[in-house]
């Protein structure tokens, strides 16, 4: 929660122009996706408030809800009581009337101490009316137990508190943001107020401007450190998450969550991704994690892809089970059709199960739309299965939008079509949203009555995690379309999973929820990750995360 009191209808009250714009700049900065720990909707500001009681109903709601980290940020006029009590004021406040016109520093106290939060931290940027204890300042008479502080209070002078910075912002906001923006080499991927402090001084002293005073009780985080490059945040992750999964028991669960990590690795270092799938042990799942490594790598090492591909088919032949073989040639089928597309089709030739052979014909057509849209249009067409037919037939769609746009608005319509006969609500929700993406650039309106039922379909369900699931898939297929809408379905999907009494079912939930952030805001995915306690849910969110990482670069 960050205030900003710019202006006091009482003049013995130091005005301080630059607040309003401070706190808009700390609102950027603190739900900013590459650095943030907060999304929009969870940074509440609060401009010029005109009443003490009202702010303070505010924050206790805030407060009372709150559940990781809570912050409260104050930049205005402090005032110190002749008695040596400390008001926070507001546009009303009046000097001789403190207790009745301006917010107390007691009962704000009384609100923090009864947050439930797990970390609770206080920023203060004040002018100070008011004699502060011989020796001592405006920190010794705001010290909480169990509250992180870092206070910067400058003695007003009758009149407006100088502001000598470009871009509005005080001295110390400016700095801090300044700090953030570039990072700080030496310091871990997550800053908390202990990291930022000593080069937040520096700063300040070299400016001439009096030094924060600030009290830690714990070391968390609150902002990623921006001279920590994208590869070495997912560097970090995976390093992470190999930790995590190596503590894993039973061991085909860390089996399982050591195979998410070898396909993770592959956006770091192909041939360590590789060593890791070698190494997968069991007869399905190590041709199924040398198709996804491949996978990962078909661009970027087309090479390693193919000889993975290779040993992935071998492996694949000798499994006895007829459905669980003809499933993982099908996942190979995708791989080959990046590297290899005429193999790919001979491939899926062989596969006579009808969903598998459905699944293999979509991959073959999202390559082969490339090069030859025509010939893929008619593979598509020609896929039976409902899900697998609508999926390729978007592949062709998309594609032919940039070249022959009649007929792609003709295959969107037939895929619209097709998703809208599906019994299951989850992937016909998951679906439509993708049908509003690609409408949206010919036919908006359109778009956005296809992405409201997409929506309606989503909350529709009635089984809490599905609908974790559901939302989160809608929201992976519509962020760009409507960003203020995903916001609000990622609140919601958060929402859900911590309502979800089982510890499992939980943990799975947020790393659904994990995945549908990292697309728009990986920090905040980041940080969510690290909160998941269920260990292979934790691994999962952790790969997905760095994953993002590597393609935002």
């Amino acid at each position: 929660m960050l205030i900003g009191v710019s202006g006091f209808d009482d003049a013995r009250l130091a005005s301080v122009d630059a607040a309003c714009r401070s706190v808009d700049v700390l609102s950027g900065l603190l739900s900013d996706p590459m650095l943030g720990l907060w999304r929009p909707g969870q940074v509440t500001v609060i401009r010029d408030p005109g009443s003490a009681s009202e702010l303070v109903e505010r924050i206790a709601v805030l407060a009372a809800g709150a559940s990781g980290t809570f912050l409260v940020c104050y930049v205005g006029c402090a005032v110190v009581s002749a008695s040596g009590q400390v008001y926070l004021a507001v546009g009303c406040t009046r000097a001789d009337r403190l207790e009745s016109t301006a917010v107390a520093w007691s009962s704000l106290a009384g609100v923090l101490g009864s947050c439930p939060a797990l970390v609770r931290r206080v920023i203060l940027d004040c002018a100070v009316s008011g004699a502060l204890p011989a020796g001592g300042g405006l920190a010794d008479l705001t010290r909480m137990d169990g509250v992180d502080m870092l206070i910067a209070a400058g003695r007003s002078v009758g009149g407006a508190r100088s502001v000598a910075r470009d871009g509005g912002c005080t001295d110390f906001v400016g700095e801090l943001v300044d700090l953030i923006g570039v990072g700080i080499p030496t310091k871990p991927a997550w800053l908390g107020l202990t990291d930022v402090y000593p080069s937040l001084c520096e700063r300040l002293l070299a400016r001439d401007v009096g030094l924060p005073e600030y009290g830690s009780a714990e070391g968390s985080s609150f902002i990623a450190n921006a001279a920590v490059g994208k590869v070495q945040r997912a560097t970090i992750l995976l390093r992470d998450a190999t930790r995590v999964a190596h503590s894993i028991n039973p061991p085909a669960q860390r089996v399982n969550a050591l195979a998410d990590i070898a396909e993770g690795v592959a956006c770091v270092d192909p041939e360590q991704a590789a060593r890791l799938a070698y190494a997968i042990a069991g007869d399905s799942l190590k041709p199924e994690t040398l198709t996804r490594v491949a996978r990962a790598l078909a661009i970027t090492a087309p090479h390693h892809a193919t000889q993975l591909l290779d040993d992935a088919q071998r492996l694949a032949g000798s499994i006895r089970d007829h459905r669980t073989r003809t499933l993982i040639l099908s996942t190979i089928v995708w791989g080959l059709a990046r590297t290899d597309l005429d193999r790919a089709q001979r491939l899926a030739g062989s596969i006579t199960d009808d969903h598998d052979r459905a699944m293999a014909s979509t991959g073959i057509v999202k390559s082969l739309v490339l090069t030859d849209p025509d010939r893929a249009e008619q593979l598509a067409y020609a896929i039976t299965e409902p899900y697998w037919r609508s999926c390729a037939l978007l592949n062709v769609s998309e594609r032919l939008a940039t070249t022959n746009a009649d007929k792609a608005e003709r295959v969107l319509h037939d895929a619209e079509h097709v998703i809208r006969s599906m019994t299951d609500l989850g992937v016909r929700a998951m679906t439509l949203a993708d049908v509003a993406r690609l409408w949206a650039t010919s036919f908006p309106q359109r778009a956005g009555r296809v992405l409201d039922d997409a929506v309606r379909l989503a909350y529709s369900i009635t089984d809490v995690p599905s609908r974790v699931l559901s939302l989160t898939n809608v929201v992976q297929e519509m962020a760009d379309m409507d960003p203020g809408r995903a916001d609000t379905l990622i609140d919601d999907a958060e929402n859900l999973a911590r309502s979800i009494t089982d510890p499992q079912s939980m943990a799975t939930a947020l790393a659904f929820v994990v995945r549908a952030l990292a697309t728009t805001a990986p920090s905040q995915a980041e940080h969510l990750a690290y909160s998941i306690t269920e260990k292979h849910s934790r691994v999962s969110a952790l790969v997905t995360v760095a994953q993002r990482w590597t393609q935002n670069r």
